[in-house]
């Protein structure tokens, strides 16, 4: 029998009752209308492991690291809508 390296995968509703899918590592997730789109995510990305897959009973949201670099170029084009909008 071969043996399967899966991650855990969490996923519950988050503070504007969206469903959100996150594996622990933060390798894949995911934002959902319905539990059952959520949990449909989960599954297909673990390959159907359903054990480690965990509905959490408080809120959980989608970590989304940025590098530096982008980070730098969405502060830019933030800085420049406000520009537009007060110039507007």
């Amino acid at each position: 029998m071969k043996l399967v390296d899966t991650s855990t995968v969490f996923f519950g509703r988050n503070r504007r009752g969206n469903w959100v899918v996150r594996e622990q590592n933060g390798a894949f997730g995911g934002l959902f209308v319905t539990r059952d789109q959520a949990l449909k995510y989960a599954l297909s990305k673990n390959g159907r492991h359903s054990e480690t897959v965990i509905e959490v009973p408080y809120e959980i949201e989608i970590d989304t690291p940025i590098n530096p670099e982008m980070r730098e170029g969405l502060h830019g084009l933030i800085c420049r809508r406000k520009s537009r909008r007060s110039n507007g």
